[in-house]
């Protein structure tokens, strides 16, 4: 669920969070997929941005290829590197929004679900 005030950080979190997962699922035969990066840089709303200037770059290192190995690539420091950098600039903003949206609306449920 993406929540007002999330916005593309929101985007850029779930496309971190595919990559964990294809990790943490194949190991060192994990790719990332070009489709899922410019599935996730069309969704955003200022692509200017950090998140969007994070994601071209991560674009960039496909140049023709559909995927890119997270580890026996050549590009795999650069894209370990933008993927950080991407992470970093991310936890702010949905630091953010769950302090201001998230946590009060769990607290609001949670004491009309308490009796």
């Amino acid at each position: 669920m993406v929540y007002p005030a999330s916005g593309d950080a929101s985007m850029a979190s779930s496309l971190l969070s595919r990559v964990a997962k294809e990790v943490n699922a194949k190991g060192r035969e994990a790719v990332l997929q070009k489709v899922l990066v410019l599935d996730t840089f069309n969704l955003l709303n200022d692509k200017g941005k950090s998140f969007g200037v994070f994601l071209g770059r991560i674009l960039d290192l496909f140049q023709d290829k559909k995927e890119i190995s997270f580890f026996d690539d050549e590009k795999s420091s650069d894209l370990e590197s933008l993927l950080n950098s991407l992470a970093e600039s991310v936890s702010c903003p949905l630091y953010r929004c769950n302090k201001k949206v998230v946590i009060p609306k769990l607290t609001q449920e949670m004491s009309r679900l308490s009796w």
